[in-house]
Parts: structure tokens; C-alpha cells; sequence
């Protein structure tokens, strides 16, 4: 019954946030993946868009409190044994990281009671005699012995850590290393918000808000005058700040929503709204733009603007919270190259979308009638595994073709520059096809189509020989398989006008550089290689020799080669971030760091670099970070995407 009426959540909050969209010109939508704890002590996330709800962590878990790290993948979780890390997309088993010294929250249902830096470096979470912080590069603790805390939150460089006591208290501490300093101390105030990593705003009882620079020997900034008290300070996503002005009508306070505009030393007030705010139990969602209110076990959503709250179908929570944060969202980039993604169309069929370069928005490309389950592009023609064939669909106007049947294990599909060869894999084996052997099929079937092509000789299957992963080389009538000899993993060139095989080097994975040349990987991706197809003894050292696994790499016009890492995924989230060397090699440089994404890939230039989020799900928002502006931005529609690709440099 319980996991009924949840399952009602999604829908209520379709109808709000469809009945906001038509009240204000940009609407609104959650902003990011919602989380709820049971009494019963188990954690449910409520996803974006058809997502739906999943309870996240494992049965036999008693679940006192949790947080959701920035990579929306990582999960860290209390029970009565102890702290434990686990991973939301994996399958394995959470990992204990603390015992009873973890202790348990002194209050729940008023805050966070764990938070996560921003880069997912350092997780506090609240005990009983104050606070506690486990830092997961060099897996110590540190304790923060104060009075009980009800809520924590982290700087948005994660230099320092706001706690919340009982009586509006506000204790700051910084991070040094692996100790926790305090800083500053608010004796009252009725709100906290960062305006920076060294700047915060509150609001004391006295009236006005105050700004308090850390960077700046704590020096206080009246923004406001004292005439007016105020609550619940946030910094919107846009860079405005908004808070709650009291009024007092009648004897009773009411609370309206002010926004202003800051310039540093001021806050300019804008627009006040007219309808007051029950504000008990009401905290702020990620963007500042929309509430929940958590009272006596039910959550509502609460609109600031107009005061509606609407109830949701949740009897029995104890604390809720939220997953990654969403970057800004834009409707359309002005990127170095092309890019493509797969999405639901109107009819809810997963087709390819492009990502134009010139700035405008994504573009539905296919007209597939079933689910498109894997997919290549060269020039003006799009490849496509679905309903059971392999499908040819150009993208000047030309009639959608079948070009072949295909089994139930056809996967891996590739297109030469051209457009003149296909090819595609199976459990027997790869099987290359002219695409000129495609048949016009506006209304067919897969089994009007001619019959499968027969497989390379050169390329089947056998029990100790498996090929997989072809892919056309640039500028030569040639591909490139991955090859698994028993145990062992190599690459082979195969030369489309002989037949013929060459053995390349004993690398399990390789992409194709302009020239004609190939960017190689090592078995657990830590080097990478530049290697002459036709001459791979030539290569004898690594370009990058790395300490985690590479992510994404290419060349870039200047000669060199920039890289994504990830993490050590086994100790928590860790941002990716962007290295250099020189194509001759050398010690890498880092150029920036491109913060949490899954499924990650540099453009050809190396100046963007494109993924999703979450980052260890399937399918998520599509996010973009720009090396150059060191911005990132996520695509507001289609709000859920899949295998994110660019198109070749």
C-alpha cells in the first residue's frame, strides 16, 4: 500500500508543475531527483520525468538518515552500526566505511543531517554531541564537538561548513586538511545562504540581512535596512537573492516572498509577492525557485510565490532530500561541434536527436516505429539497429531504407565516412554490407528486408575467437576490431579491399584520430597511446600514463592530448578532471575540472566535454561543461537522454 500511494507522488507533482508552467512564462520543474526516508527505514528516490519510484537501499538496512552525493550516484547512509557508502547504480554490496563512532543524528526532519562538499570529498553529518567528518581521499575523521545540530551545509567550494543549532544558532567552520576550525559564529539568525565560498548571507532578528565575508576578516555588510525582518534567505540558480519578508497584520506575522538584486555591498529589493507563505517546516529546494514542507510526517510542495502547498501521498516520513543539483538549463549551445543523443519522441519511441553546433535547439533525426537500440553516424546518413533490422535512414529528405534483418543479439553498429559500407556485430560474429544492398522501406517490415548478409569469414566467431567493436577508419578502406583470443584482448586492422588482418597491439579499446592514426588504451585505461596502424612496433611508450582511468581522450589541431580521469571508484564520487601533454609525451598538466559526469566525452577539440547525470545512470539530463568559460549547462528538453556522442572531429 505504502509503495501505491507513494507511486501517487509523480503524478501530483506532474499536475503542480504542469499548473505552475501555465501560471509563470518559464515555469518550473523539480529540480533534480527527489528522496524520501520511511518510517520503516528504507530510502525511495522519486526520479525525473517517467523515472518513477525505487527504493534505493538494501532491505536489511535500518535507515536513520542519508545524503545523496554530488555525482547523484554515491549514496552515504546511517544505521544503528554504524556509516556506509554504496553506489545507487551498482549492484554491489554498500561498503561500511564507520561503526558506532558514526553515532546517530541528535535531530532529524529539520535539516540535512549529512552533506557532501561539493566535490565529494568530505561528507559531515551530525551526532550527538555535535558534528563529525569523514574526508574519503585519505579515509580519516575529524570531530566537531558542539551543542546538537539540526542542519549542515557546505560552502559552494567546500572550504568551509555552516551548522545549525537549536535557538537559530549558526557556527562556521573551515577545512583545513583533515581538521574542522571554527571561523565565525551567528548568535541568531532565522536563515543562512552562501553567496560564495567565503560569503554568506543571514538574517537576524533585528531586521535586515546581513552579509559576512570570510575572506575578509569576517567584515559584516548591512544589505539591507533594519526595518524589516526577514527569513529563509536563498541565492536563486540566476544569481538572485531572495527571502521572506515578515509583515505583521492584526496581531499575526505573514510572510511574503522578496527578491533583490545584489551588487556587492547592497541588495536591491525587486519584485515582493502578494500572497503570504506559511513558512513553518518549509525549507528550500535546489534553485531557490520552489519548497517543501515537512510537518508532522506529510511533505508538501509550497509554491513561494502564491502560498498553494500541495500535500503529498507520504504518511509516514521521517527526512527527505535531494539528489545531484542540475546546472543551469538552456534550451539550445553554441558548441565546437556537432552532437547527438538518443530521447523519447512525442509518441514515447527512443529515436536519435541532434545537438546543432550553431546554437540551436535539438532536432528529432529518425522516424523508427520501435525503440532504436544502438546507433552510428557518418555525414548525412544515420545507421540503426531497431524492430528487429538494421536500418539506413539519410538525413537530406531520402526515403528510410532496411538494409538488412538482424537477430537478437545484433549490436555494435558502424558507417563508414562515406556512407557506402556497414557493418554490425552478432554473437556469430561482424557482418559488413555496401548500404547501396538497402531496400526502400517506407511501411516495411524487418522481414520484407533482403536476407541477413553472410559474415566476414575472416571475422566469425568461434569458441576461443570473438570479434566485437568494428569501427571505420577516416581515410582508408579499412576498420578496426576488438579481438578476444581466449584470455587475451588485441585490436586488428581489417583491410576492406584484401580481407586481410593485422595485428595492431594488445590493446582492448581504440578510437580513430584524423590523420589516420589510432588513440589506444591500456587493459584498465591508465595509459594511452598513439599508434600507426600500419606501423604499431613503432610505438613503444604510453603519450599519458595516468593514476586513474581515462574517461575520454583526443588530439587536439595545437599537437596535444587532452584527457578526462575519473576517480579512484572505489573510496567515493570524484569529479573528472581535464589533463594535457604533449602528443610526444610528458607529465600531464591539468586544465580544468569538469565536475560529475557519467558517460563523459571531450569534443574533438577538446574545448567541451559532454555527459549525463546522474553519473552512474543509464540515462539522465544532458549536461555540457565549456573548458574555455568553465561553465556548465544542461539541456532543459528533452529533459532525459541517453549515450551522449559527438560527432567526429
Amino acid at each position: 500500500m505504502q509503495r501505491r500511494l507513494i507511486g501517487l507522488v509523480i503524478l501530483i507533482l506532474l499536475l503542480c508543475l504542469s499548473w505552475m508552467s501555465h501560471a509563470q512564462e518559464d515555469g518550473l520543474n523539480l529540480p533534480t531527483e527527489f528522496y524520501v526516508l520511511l518510517n520503516a527505514g528504507q530510502v525511495q528516490r522519486i526520479g525525473l520525468g517517467s523515472t518513477g519510484v525505487t527504493t534505493i537501499t538494501p532491505e536489511d538496512a535500518f535507515v536513520l538518515d542519508f545524503a545523496v552525493a554530488p555525482d547523484g550516484d554515491w549514496l552515504a547512509y546511517r544505521t544503528e552500526e554504524g556509516l556506509s557508502l554504496m553506489r545507487i547504480s551498482a549492484e554491489a554490496a554498500p561498503v561500511q566505511i564507520e561503526g558506532a563512532t558514526a553515532d546517530v543524528p541528535a535531530i532529524r526532519g529539520q535539516g540535512d543531517t549529512m552533506a557532501w562538499t561539493p566535490d565529494g570529498g568530505a561528507l559531515a553529518y551530525t551526532t550527538l554531541y555535535g558534528a563529525r567528518v569523514y574526508f574519503s581521499l585519505t579515509r580519516t575523521f575529524t570531530d566537531v564537538p558542539i551543542s546538537p545540530l539540526r542542519h549542515l551545509v557546505w560552502s559552494p567550494g567546500g572550504t568551509y561548513l555552516a551548522a545549525e543549532a537549536e535557538g537559530d544558532i549558526w557556527w562556521v567552520y573551515r577545512r583545513d586538511a583533515s581538521a574542522m576550525n571554527l571561523a565565525a559564529a551567528v548568535p541568531s539568525s532565522r536563515g543562512f545562504a552562501w553567496l560564495d565560498d567565503a560569503r554568506f548571507v543571514f538574517a537576524p532578528p533585528e531586521g535586515g540581512l546581513i552579509q559576512l565575508d570570510m575572506a575578509n576578516a569576517n567584515t559584516q555588510t548591512p544589505l539591507t535596512a533594519t526595518d524589516t525582518v526577514y527569513a529563509l534567505p536563498v541565492l536563486q540558480a540566476d544569481g538572485v537573492m531572495a527571502a521572506f519578508a515578515q509583515d505583521e497584520i492584526d496581531g499575526e506575522t505573514f510572510s511574503f516572498l522578496q527578491t533583490f538584486t545584489l551588487d556587492g555591498t547592497t541588495a536591491a529589493p525587486g519584485e515582493r509577492s502578494s500572497a503570504p507563505v506559511d513558512l513553518a517546516g518549509a525549507r528550500w529546494a535546489p534553485g531557490g525557485r520552489l519548497m517543501m514542507a515537512f510537518r508532522e510526517g506529510t511533505i508538501s510542495l509550497l509554491l513561494p510565490t502564491t502560498g498553494d502547498s500541495f500535500p503529498l501521498p507520504i504518511a509516514e516520513a521521517v527526512a527527505y532530500g535531494w539528489g545531484a543539483p542540475r546546472p543551469p538549463s538552456v534550451t539550445a549551445f553554441a558548441l565546437s561541434a556537432e552532437a547527438y543523443f538518443r530521447a523519447l519522441d512525442l509518441n514515447g519511441i527512443l529515436q536519435v536527436w541532434r545537438l546543432p553546433r550553431n546554437g540551436l535547439p535539438p532536432e528529432t533525426l529518425t522516424e523508427a516505429t520501435e525503440d532504436i537500440t544502438e546507433y552510428a553516424i557518418s555525414g548525412n546518413t544515420v545507421i540503426y539497429l531497431s524492430a528487429g533490422g538494421v536500418w539506413i535512414q539519410p538525413l537530406n529528405g531520402e526515403t528510410l531504407r532496411l538494409l538488412s534483418a538482424a537477430d537478437a543479439t545484433a549490436r555494435e553498429v558502424a558507417i563508414s565516412p562515406s556512407g557506402a559500407t556497414a557493418a554490425f556485430t552478432t554473437d556469430e560474429g561482424v557482418f559488413i554490407l555496401p548500404t547501396s544492398a538497402a531496400v526502400d522501406a517506407p511501411a516495411a517490415e524487418a522481414t520484407d528486408s533482403p536476407d541477413a548478409p553472410e559474415r566476414v569469414p575472416t571475422l566469425t566467431n568461434s569458441a576461443t575467437t570473438r570479434y566485437s567493436r568494428p569501427v571505420f577508419a577516416p581515410n582508408q578502406d579499412a576498420l578496426i576490431v576488438t579481438v578476444q583470443i581466449d584470455a587475451d584482448t588485441e585490436l586488428q586492422l581489417y583491410d576492406l579491399n584484401t580481407g586481410q588482418m593485422l595485428g595492431i597491439g594488445r590493446y582492448p579499446i581504440a578510437e580513430w584520430l584524423p590523420d589516420g592514426r589510432l588513440l589506444a588504451y591500456n587493459a584498465d585505461r591508465t595509459e594511452a597511446y598513439i599508434v600507426d596502424p600500419f606501423n604499431p612496433q613503432a610505438t613503444t611508450s604510453p603519450t599519458l600514463r595516468v593514476p586513474f582511468p581515462l574517461q575520454d581522450a583526443t588530439l587536439t589541431s595545437g599537437g596535444t592530448v587532452r584527457a578526462l580521469l575519473t576517480g579512484d571508484a572505489a573510496s567515493g564520487p570524484s569529479p573528472l578532471r581535464l589533463v594535457e601533454v604533449p602528443a610526444a609525451g610528458g607529465d600531464p598538466t591539468q586544465v580544468a575540472v569538469a565536475g560529475f559526469l557519467g558517460r563523459a566525452h571531450l569534443s574533438p577539440d577538446g574545448t567541451f566535454v559532454g555527459g549525463i547525470t546522474p553519473t552512474g545512470s543509464a540515462t539522465g539530463t544532458l549536461v555540457l561543461y565549456s573548458v574555455e568559460a568553465n561553465q556548465t549547462l544542461s539541456l532543459a528538453l528533452p529533459a532525459i537522454v541517453t549515450d551522449f556522442r559527438w560527432a567526429a572531429g
